[in-house]
């Protein structure tokens, strides 16, 4: 969902109105994103797609050329935020959940940040990387794949790298999810044009559908490359003004309980989250809090 005050949600407005049934862009918002300026060039773009159930996502274009990306973490979960709280720390432009975390904070993949092993465990099943900054090019970005021959040269050489899943192979195909579930996701990408994207799908998908999707608007969106950062209720993503959360029922959100195993799911709706104590959403999974961020301002 879109969150902006004074502003409704127009994308499902022309979804019930017109009735589409097809993979289409529905809303391009060029309206500024901030009222500070910080968003400056930026347009939030809103997609739909249709298989059994109706489905829309959003997608920020960043270029790195104009906006410089990074990783930011906090040194202790008191200090985790949510994406607009990550934003407003150096008055950055946006920020999206870097990746999918343990308990205690740390990545469920090897992380890197600023030439420093933050996690050295490589996850067996995540295939994709994230490497930002390089010596004498501190915006260069990339995306690479566990396949890739120039892997391990990859991942020493960029100041800082992040392990997620993939959602596009390496040859820019679907990937096919186990995980029959729908259920909040947030993801990054980069174009044909070597634009970084950010982004959030603003109803709930199963991850197969969300990669199908990206593809099946190829002609708006020019995806390359795509990789999944976090999903269920931690899934958001902030720009300027606009936070895009995960605040519908999702069928993954479980509540953990001792020795890592699951209650059977149960939804949750939205609304109900604000006046749940932060200390009782973290236990069960569903905070807006996170301890690692991809964040990205203009460059000056």
């Amino acid at each position: 969902m879109i969150k902006k005050a004074g502003i409704c949600a127009l994308a499902f407005v022309l979804n019930i109105g017109f009735g589409f049934n097809e993979c289409f862009a529905i809303l391009e918002q060029t309206t500024p994103l901030s009222d500070d300026g910080s968003a400056r060039g930026l347009v939030l773009e809103t997609y739909s797609y249709k298989d059994g159930v109706q489905s829309t996502f959003s997608a920020v274009r960043v270029n790195p050329k104009d906006y410089l990306i990074s990783l930011e973490s906090a040194p202790s979960k008191a200090e985790w935020k949510s994406s607009q709280e990550w934003r407003r720390t150096k008055d950055f432009a946006g920020a999206i959940n870097a990746s999918k975390f343990h308990d205690n904070g740390a990545a469920t993949g090897y992380l890197k940040k600023d030439g420093q092993i933050i996690q050295k465990k490589m996850h067996r099943s995540f295939g994709g990387f994230l490497g930002l900054g390089l010596v004498g090019e501190p915006n260069a970005v990339s995306i690479f794949h566990s396949e890739d021959n120039n892997r391990e040269e990859n991942i020493g050489k960029y100041s800082t790298v992040i392990q997620l899943e993939r959602l596009f192979d390496q040859n820019g195909d679907p990937i096919k999810w186990a995980f029959a579930g729908r259920i909040g996701i947030s993801a990054v990408g980069m174009d044909g044009d070597s634009n970084f994207v950010f982004l959030h799908a603003t109803t709930p998908f199963q991850p197969t559908e969300f990669a199908k999707a990206l593809k099946e608007n190829d002609s708006d969106l020019k995806l390359k490359s795509a990789l999944l950062t976090t999903s269920g209720l931690r899934a958001s993503f902030c720009v300027g003004d606009y936070e895009l959360v995960s605040d519908y029922p999702s069928d993954s959100f479980r509540s953990r309980i001792p020795g890592g195993n699951y209650l059977p799911a149960i939804d949750v709706p939205g609304w109900i989250l604000p006046w749940i104590p932060e200390s009782v959403l973290s236990r069960v999974g569903a905070s807006r809090k996170y301890p690692h961020a991809l964040c990205f301002q203009v460059n000056e």
